[in-house]
């Protein structure tokens, strides 16, 4: 069959229809869009759509300047790519670079909301229902204005009366409210004035067939550049890299990308530069430099007492640890060797020395040192950080008292008080063991006092062993006296002098 017609030609547009829908279907990549312009007579009329495209990338050349010049050439390419089915005829490109907030949804897709199941629910009988007596209107008007009861019935009067109204005042705020615009939904707040951290390139009657590819100059112009050598110990542990420090003179925004870099003429090595606003530096590295050597050594740490005050008992001393750590630097090279060094950064340390830091991130600082040809130099880094340390003075033993005075960082009058403090501990430590020893004497005597009882009763009382115990158990009751009478004294000491230092402490104050 080559030809099918229906005389029907109601049937002959469906059957039309149906064929459209077909052939569109076996192109998922297309759909067709119809435009309608309400209104009368003709005017121009400019559609404008966003398609995906590959994000354009960048790539730099970076020619190197004489060693006693300071201006060295950038050039810059755009890679773009022509992804679309249509070809570029001398089309005007513009370059956006940015991170805008950006993702994708289908609209094109109908989408359904599915509605819950509800299973039919069969009638339940009613229960039988015992009424309460009522009660009259009066009373009903009484009860309101008692003492805090309350009357169903003129709650479902006023409900009642509330569901009746409730059409009429819905009907009249509709009635009052204004007629709604979709012009004041869509409200452009978006302006180029506002469009953030964006930069663009424009370049001018590009053509490019479909599927293809090009690098398009952006950036031809001198740069100020400074060769240097940057030492990182997590790239190399004894040489630096060479590299240069390049300050964005071209007046342009340069994008981040690999950079390719010559020297003399030849190539060197290649390197990575990220964004680069006009007027700011950045450091990038190409190659090895095996004409320095850095030894990184051991850094030691050390921690000394600076200062130390006193508050109602509590100590507070303050220390210093100080962290040090020297590089040298040997330059076999025939010409002098600027070099940066990265020494990283630590949280809570602050740097002491050098006092000139090239640059600080966030993980490190970038210090500079210039080593002469043949030569070896050091740099010296030291970095401090401050401790504070809380010891409560009371219940602290004399010889823990006396070290903390013996630090001589402390001013003189926390070291006397702490010295006093230490006197007043120690008469308080002599007290308490006087008062353990008696209480050791007393149980040994009353010991001594049960075992010459238990002899006495195995011993004739009328033989002279007998009366040996007697006498004995006499001086021993005698001793217990004499030693209950001082533990109460030593108690009663202990606590004076207890209360002493406690008063001292509680009131001692030296800022």
């Amino acid at each position: 069959m080559q030809h099918l017609r229906f005389e029907d030609p109601a049937l002959q547009a469906e059957m039309r229809k149906a064929l459209d829908a077909v052939a569109r279907a076996r192109n998922q990549d297309e759909n067709a869009v119809r435009l309608r312009f309400s209104g009368q007579g003709t005017r121009r009329v400019r559609a404008g759509y966003v398609v995906e495209a590959p994000v354009w990338k960048t790539s730099y050349r970076l020619l190197l300047p004489d060693a006693n010049e300071g201006q060295g050439q950038m050039q810059g390419w755009a890679i773009v790519e022509n992804q679309t089915d249509a070809d570029w005829e001398a089309v005007d490109l513009t370059l956006v670079s940015g991170r805008p907030v950006s993702f994708v949804q289908d609209l094109y897709t109908p989408t359904y909301v599915d509605r819950p199941v509800v299973a039919p629910t069969a009638g339940e009988p009613l229960p039988p229902k015992q009424y309460r007596e009522g009660i009259s209107s009066d009373t009903a008007t009484a009860a309101t204005q008692g003492d805090g009861d309350f009357d169903a019935s003129l709650d479902r009067s006023r409900r009642v009366e509330t569901s009746q109204s409730a059409p009429k005042a819905r009907a009249a705020q509709a009635e009052s409210a204004p007629q709604m615009d979709p012009s004041q939904g869509v409200t452009a707040t978006a302006t180029t004035a506002e469009a953030g951290a964006f930069f663009q390139y424009t370049v001018d009657d590009v053509s490019l067939p479909r599927r293809r590819s090009a690098m398009l100059p952006i950036v031809t112009e001198p740069l100020q550049v400074e060769r240097i050598s940057l030492y990182d110990p997590d790239v190399h542990p004894t040489h630096p890299l060479h590299g240069a420090r390049l300050t964005n003179t071209t007046g342009q925004h340069l994008a981040a990308g690999p950079m390719s870099v010559f020297d003399a003429g030849s190539y060197a090595g290649d390197a990575r530069m990220g964004d680069t606003p006009p007027g700011d530096t950045r450091f990038v590295t190409y190659a090895l430099n095996q004409n320095v050597q850095v030894d990184a050594g051991g850094g030691r740490t050390e921690e000394m007492v600076q200062t130390g005050t006193i508050v109602e008992g509590v100590l507070t001393m303050t220390r210093k640890r100080v962290a040090s750590q020297t590089y040298t630097i040997e330059n076999e090279g025939e010409t002098a060797a600027s070099l940066i060094i990265e020494h990283p950064r630590r949280s809570g340390w602050t740097l002491a020395a050098p006092s000139d830091v090239e640059e600080r991130t966030a993980s490190v600082y970038r210090l500079r040192t210039t080593v002469s040809a043949g030569e070896t130099g050091e740099l010296a880094v030291e970095e401090t950080k401050m401790l504070t340390r809380r010891h409560q003075l009371f219940g602290t033993d004399r010889d823990q008292l006396l070290s903390y005075a013996r630090t001589g960082a402390l001013p003189n009058d926390v070291q006397d008080a702490l010295e006093k403090a230490a006197d007043l501990q120690q008469k308080v430590s002599r007290t308490k063991n006087q008062l353990s020893q008696a209480r050791r004497d007393l149980d040994r005597l009353r010991s001594e006092q049960s075992r010459i009882r238990e002899n006495m009763k195995a011993v004739e009382q009328s033989s002279d062993y007998y009366q040996r115990l007697l006498d004995k158990l006499s001086s021993t009751e005698d001793q217990i006296e004499s030693l209950n009478e001082r533990i109460a004294t030593l108690e009663e000491e202990r606590g004076e002098r207890s209360d002493r230092l406690g008063r001292y402490l509680q009131d001692l104050t030296i800022d």
